[in-house]
């Protein structure tokens, strides 16, 4: 079942497509009576679809519990689309009070940018420069109704691994500034291989000392 759905789907690059399939197969999991059968289940699957399986085995259950057939597309997408290191931080920060305080002052929006959660950020970090505490709470009534409280309420049902700790939490941001990096020098590099196709000497000049700035950062980084 889960392979003709996969199938169908194609490459699940795409969260809304691993959404989708997890529709398919939702309905014979949430009707196992065994949770032992169910968690296993929902294991395989996990893991096949490259998925957390905590999530999808906190959705199931709750759709068990709802009887529901399906998950709502834009939530759920929304935190699949979430890389681990920036849920984990988010996770880490609003369960601890002095994590917030630690932490809030090291981080840039910059940080955050075109992540599933950059406006949960945000307004953390908002609230941060104005000596208010984020809660789940405060962030679910500010983001009533919006596709960010049902990201908030993902994350609330979930398990941390992590312990709450500074070292973690510097861990997961390190990680996100890694990404960004990275992803920012494949730019660089694409800019590169065309700038060098036109012969253009100076801007070819402009890339590389931009790359060597990237890579001095990712070094200092992996150090951490």
């Amino acid at each position: 079942m889960l392979e003709a759905a996969i199938q169908k789907q194609g490459a699940l690059d795409d969260p809304k497509k691993k959404v989708q399939v997890v529709n398919t197969i939702l309905p014979y999991l949430a009707k196992l009576p065994s949770a032992v059968e169910r968690s296993d289940y929902v294991f395989h699957f996990a893991r096949r679809l490259g998925i957390e399986d905590q999530q999808l085995l906190a959705e199931t259950r709750r759709a068990a519990q709802q009887k529901r057939a399906q998950l709502a597309d834009e939530p759920v997408a929304s935190a699949l689309a979430m890389k681990l290191a920036e849920k984990r931080l988010l996770q880490l920060l609003l369960n601890d009070a002095d994590l917030q305080q630690q932490i809030i002052p090291l981080c840039t929006k910059q940080d955050f940018e075109g992540l599933a959660s950059e406006k949960i950020f945000s307004i953390l970090m908002d609230g941060f420069g104005q000596n208010q505490r984020a809660t789940y709470e405060s962030l679910h009534r500010h983001f009533a109704g919006e596709a960010e409280q049902a990201l908030l309420a993902q994350l609330e049902i979930e398990d941390v691994p992590e312990s709450p700790s500074r070292e973690t939490a510097e861990s997961s941001l390190n990680a996100l500034r890694t990404m960004r990096l990275s992803a920012y020098k494949q730019k660089i590099l694409a800019k590169i291989a065309e700038a060098d196709e036109r012969k253009d000497d100076e801007m070819l000049n402009q890339l590389f000392e931009q790359r060597v700035l990237v890579d001095r950062e990712l070094i200092s980084l992996s150090r951490k």
